[in-house]
């Protein structure tokens, strides 16, 4: 950082007016090299769809179907208890046309599993429940506890 003026040997020497801008140019070519590199990450985003917090009831055009696994493992089908492969039958004697329905149009299988069940088991109701046509499965859980309770 130069102190003085230019005029070595000419009378005093006078302090210099001007800025001296090197460092500000230096921080600024930082920042704008940062801001290059991170704006792409910025925009590449994973696309979710989050469910509303505090939404309505939708109305149902249908009696949903309840498909729960107990403790044990037993399947129940509206709570009547069956295996699987039953379960399989009975949802392609319900539903014989399920094929020519539109997905908004079939009817929702509610799946209720407890906690402590197999995922063997899950997976297995959800590929039979797949394999039979149906295309709009919901998971029923509770919700958690507030603080407040």
């Amino acid at each position: 950082m130069s102190f003085g003026g230019m005029n070595h040997g000419q009378g005093p020497s006078q302090p210099m007016s001007d800025i001296n801008v090197t460092p500000l140019v230096d921080v600024l070519l930082v920042l704008l090299i940062i801001m290059m590199v991170t704006a792409p990450l910025l925009t590449q985003a994973v696309k979710v769809d989050l469910p509303k917090a505090r939404a309505q009831a939708l109305a149902a055009t249908q009696k949903p179907i309840q498909l729960s696994i107990d403790q044990q493992g037993q399947l129940f089908l509206d709570a009547q208890a069956v295996t699987l492969a039953d379960a399989e039958q009975q949802l392609r004697e319900r539903y014989p046309n399920l094929a020519t329905l539109a997905p908004a149009d079939q009817p929702t299988i509610q799946l209720a599993a407890d906690g402590s069940s197999r995922y063997q088991q899950v997976a297995e109701v959800m590929a039979m429940v797949k394999q039979v046509g149906f295309s709009k499965l919901a998971f029923i859980m509770q919700p958690p506890r507030s603080a407040a309770s």
